[in-house]
């Protein structure tokens, strides 16, 4: 469909028109690279719609809008947006609620919905039964939502990042397009790489036996991570190594690499405290918690760490486990210091006398222990969060 350059500029101005006369709110973030919204309508226009809702919070820095002709009934609109922030739009499961009106929603970026009031009740145990059919359009390797179902806020007013999850959640299509990363700053790459890497380390970490398939399926998506990463931060156009990426992101979240296993997630739940009270990257903190739990629980299963030294990092075996291990946590160390990430609270700007807050948030958020690998207590989180100073 051809739309001429005046028609874009007539739409747009009925856009900005449309913000304020119906109460739909431009509000700025910190987080992500990009987010579409696509809203099919059975009774068109873009008034109609607009008047059905009630006040819709969009992070957005640019937009442009489409309209799909049908004979003389606009039955169908598209707005994109461009934005680096955190995303509040039209909370899905308000919408098939209240009005049940929008049949499916498109994100174009990689982030997560966030609202507030009764919408929070989802993040603290009410479980979710329905949503909109969701398909996506990643711009950022890292998180994995593009295959995965879960999702995670943060609660501003009382500074705790929580996730929630449901099978519903799922996105129904995923398009990966290796030319979408390529204006992705290099931070942002190594913090997703990080992430990535992390959510297979939650799923490797498991005291489940016998699972071969999914231990050798961990490792080998460790190590195409590892060998395309660096191609990533030198060259942000390296189009194979940043396919590679993506399939990587997907893989290491949709679960198929946890399928039989019991997960850990504990260094999720301590990374999460310090980025709702500091505001950091999500994968610049796994960066520095990962570690220092990794040394911290070294002793519930050597023999696993010492594994992963070994298939992934190229630690040469002996005959001593544990110091194959820890060398195995240095050489990944270098690794993300190579990304150019923190490896240390201080380069976060986390200062010690926070600690006793995190814990206590993290208390407050998971209960009194978080993991399975080792179930750690308020004791065992307080000495990682010291440890990674």
């Amino acid at each position: 469909m051809n739309i001429s350059s005046a028609e874009i500029r007539g739409l747009h101005i009925c856009l900005k028109i449309g913000l304020k006369r119906h109460k739909v709110r431009l509000v700025c973030g910190g987080c992500f690279r990009g987010f579409l919204c696509l809203l099919c309508t059975r009774a068109g226009g873009f008034r109609s719609v607009l008047r059905r809702r009630e006040w819709y919070d969009i992070a957005a820095c640019g937009f442009r809008l489409w309209f799909v002709r049908s004979g003389r009934v606009l039955r169908l609109f598209r707005l994109w947006f461009w934005f680096s922030g955190l995303l509040h739009i039209l909370h899905p499961f308000r919408l098939l609620g209240r009005r049940g009106k929008y049949r499916r929603v498109l994100g174009r970026g990689n982030g997560h919905f966030a609202g507030g009031g009764d919408f929070l009740d989802f993040y603290r145990g009410k479980p979710v039964e329905e949503a909109l059919p969701l398909g996506v359009v990643l711009t950022i390797p890292a998180a994995g939502s593009e295959g995965s179902p879960n999702t995670v806020i943060t609660d501003e007013e009382n500074k705790i990042k929580k996730g929630t999850k449901a099978d519903c959640l799922r996105p129904q299509f995923a398009i990966l397009n290796p030319q979408l990363t390529f204006t992705l700053p290099k931070y942002q790459s190594a913090c997703g790489i990080s992430d990535m890497m992390s959510h297979i380390l939650e799923r490797y970490f498991s005291k489940t036996p016998d699972n071969a398939v999914t231990d050798r399926m961990c490792e080998a998506v460790l190590l195409a991570v590892k060998d395309v990463a660096m191609r990533v931060i030198i060259d942000n156009e390296d189009y194979q190594a940043q396919a590679n990426l993506m399939w990587a992101g997907m893989l290491a979240h949709n679960n198929i690499c946890g399928v039989g296993r019991e997960q850990d997630w504990a260094s999720h739940a301590l990374a999460h405290q310090i980025s709702a009270l500091f505001d950091s990257a999500h994968g610049a903190v796994l960066a520095v918690i990962f570690p220092a739990w990794m040394r911290y629980c070294l002793d519930e299963d050597v023999e696993r760490f010492a594994r992963l030294a070994a298939n992934v990092w190229e630690v040469p075996e002996s005959d001593d486990k544990r110091q194959m291990a820890l060398a195995g946590i240095e050489r990944y160390q270098e690794f993300l210091r190579g990304l150019g990430l923190p490896t240390k609270l201080a380069h976060l700007d986390v200062p010690e006398e926070s600690i006793p807050e995190l814990v206590e948030l993290l208390v407050a958020s998971n209960g009194p222990t978080v993991g399975n690998f080792k179930k750690l207590t308020a004791a065992d989180a307080e000495a990682i969060y010291r440890l990674a100073l």
